[in-house]
């Protein structure tokens, strides 16, 4: 069985209640726009460097390993300009927090290699190759 989830935390304490053995997947495109969020309030919401932002996320979410994505996440740190740096260490601490509370729900990569959905939309089979 899957349970396929936003991220909400009531999402999982269902699971867990209801398919305590079900596979657990944090939805691609959730996962994904909150990197698209995070990079927004880094970048600037205009900024020409979100569509290289979004498809660095893209790979590096979609290989499976959200630890990578912290990773290169937390790289940033040193270049983020001091007059914004609050908001931006805000909206990095926010996108780390959700990876790593889904990070076993995050193994994109597993899924899809496995034939699970990743997505719950019915847009579905657009989505990346690790």
């Amino acid at each position: 069985m899957l349970w396929l989830g936003d991220g909400a935390v009531g999402n999982w304490r269902l699971a867990e209640q209801l398919l305590p053995d079900a596979i657990q997947i944090l939805d691609w495109y959730h996962a994904l726009q909150h990197a698209v969020e995070c990079g927004k309030a880094l970048l600037g919401e205009e900024s020409p460097l979100l569509p290289l932002w979004q498809e660095r996320s893209t790979q590096l979410l979609a290989a499976g390993d959200p630890n990578a994505f912290i990773d290169e996440l937390m790289a940033c740190v040193p270049l983020l300009p001091r007059r914004s740096r609050k908001e931006s260490l805000e909206a990095l601490d926010n996108v780390v927090r959700y990876c790593r509370a889904n990070q076993h729900r995050m193994r994109y990569a597993l899924f899809r290699e496995a034939g699970y959905p990743i997505a719950s939309g019915a847009a579905g089979g657009d989505l990346p190759r690790a």
